[in-house]
């Protein structure tokens, strides 16, 4: 590929990716339109990484020489020290979504506990469930375990327990 065409192309798709990966990541940062974005940062994201190897393919002689460098060392030694710290702070467990951990919780509670926190009665749990083919016999049991029991995935039986019928 020559020089110009590289520069004319290339150059001009890493930039438009940096800034629309870049303009994403802060959205989510904020937690602003994280569901309409953060399936679009992490695909671009991937691009991103691939346009940004192809650049240091190209420029790798200047590239080597930038490694050399002292502050290149500082710059790469506090990225792996600020990133090791982010990762110790979190203690291993995933602080991310807190909708997730919500279900996780909704999934493993005893049918009886989660009736109340959707806004229904036990009956009504109970008959929208068996309504969705799953006979429940007990409500100390889980959603997770009625998945287990039945093959229906837990996410089609909490739709099932949500959800009104008209």
């Amino acid at each position: 590929m020559t020089g110009i065409l590289w520069r004319k192309h290339i150059t001009a798709a890493t930039a438009a990716l940096f800034s629309v990966v870049g303009l994403s990541g802060t959205l989510i940062f904020f937690h602003l339109g994280e569901s309409l974005l953060k399936g679009l940062h992490e695909w671009l994201g991937l691009g991103f990484v691939v346009l940004a190897g192809l650049h240091v393919w190209r420029n790798g002689p200047a590239f080597i020489k930038l490694m050399t460098k002292p502050a290149t060392h500082a710059a790469f030694a506090l990225a792996v020290v600020a990133a090791g710290g982010f990762m110790l702070a979190s203690g291993g467990e995933d602080s991310g979504n807190p909708m997730r951990r919500f279900v996780q919780a909704a999934e493993n509670a005893p049918l009886s506990a989660l009736a109340p926190v959707i806004g229904i009665s036990e009956p009504v749990l109970v008959e929208r469930l068996t309504q969705a083919g799953v006979p429940v016999s007990a409500m100390t049991i889980s959603l997770k375990q009625l998945s287990d029991h039945s093959g229906m995935p837990v996410p089609a039986l909490l739709n099932a327990a949500v959800t009104t019928k008209k």
